[in-house]
């Protein structure tokens, strides 16, 4: 896990000791933040993406964890978890399924990022017992485009084949995830980012690109089976997951909210964390009633 300047736990709020849970896809590694207000209230459940891990998610954590139980996953290969087999995205959304009761989650929010929104949604739509609502942040309901696919694809090709070089992942890889902006004035957070992605093991790279890049499914024609309280939020600058697939998303969810993160790439949580909070948040405590007298009211479109 990477260690973020600018976004640290408060004080008063220890890193949570890390368990695990095996699993057909390896052992998976979290992290549980937090308590349930209620006995019967939904978890929050943390889904990172592609080349970063769970760690993603520190300038979310404490105000959340204020709200109930957040369980903080590490997807496979990434983190602590294991190098998974072969896997594709439905696999991967009915192993979590089977995995979420060992976790103690019975019902959760599901916040996913990239390749976390995308095992999110498939969550929703092939096990909805387990999903109270949903925030899907850059993510994408559709399988990629010719070009990009091939685009993808040679890059997956160079990884397995080499690892994933510095030089191939600042030139390439950082202008898919990061805002123009963010490149050119923080580039202590590129750095940040290619220490992340450099340091995962290449066969946890190639498995997970091909499952959530390469061969991602298009689940888009069925997500009218998503019925619960849905938020889809994207960096308007998104080059990663464009923000028409966002529009896609909650155009496809009955009565999803969309929202745009200003000046934010691909990657909101670490490149707009107080605006992503100011939207995500409230959303939260809308599905969690007793932990605030807050009601959802942000500035988003519909």
């Amino acid at each position: 896990m990477i260690d973020r300047p600018g976004a640290p736990l408060s004080p008063s709020e220890p890193r949570s000791p890390t368990r695990s849970v095996q699993t057909s896809m390896g052992r998976w590694v979290y992290a549980i933040h937090g308590a349930r207000h209620r006995p019967d209230d939904p978890d929050i459940l943390l889904l990172h993406g592609l080349f970063i891990d769970s760690s993603l998610w520190q300038a979310q954590i404490e105000p959340l964890a204020r709200l109930g139980r957040v369980v903080v996953l590490d997807l496979p290969g990434h983190g602590a978890s294991e190098v998974p087999p072969p896997f594709d995205l439905a696999e991967h959304a009915d192993v979590l399924a089977g995995a979420l009761p060992a976790m103690g989650i019975r019902r959760a929010v599901c916040v996913g990022w990239s390749w976390g929104a995308a095992l999110s949604l498939l969550l929703a739509v092939r096990h909805p017992a387990f999903v109270s609502a949903l925030a899907v942040l850059d993510g994408s309901a559709e399988k990629q485009t010719p070009y990009r696919k091939a685009k993808f694809g040679l890059l997956v090709a160079l990884v397995r084949r080499f690892g994933l070089p510095v030089w191939l992942a600042r030139s390439q890889i950082a202008p898919l995830m990061l805002a123009r902006r963010s490149r050119r004035d923080r580039p202590e957070l590129v750095e940040e980012f290619v220490r992340s992605a450099t340091s995962l093991p290449r066969e946890a790279l190639v498995r997970a690109a091909m499952a959530v890049v390469i061969d991602a499914p298009d689940i888009l024609g069925r997500l009218d089976r998503v019925t619960v309280p849905t938020l889809v939020l994207c960096g308007r600058e998104d080059r990663g997951n464009p923000p028409r697939l966002s529009q896609h998303i909650a155009g496809a969810i009955a009565g999803a909210r969309l929202g745009w993160i200003e000046g934010a790439g691909h990657l909101v949580p670490m490149e707009r964390p107080e605006e992503l909070n100011r939207l995500l948040i409230p959303f939260v405590v809308s599905q969690l009633p007793a932990a605030a007298p807050q009601t959802y009211s942000p500035s988003v479109s519909t």
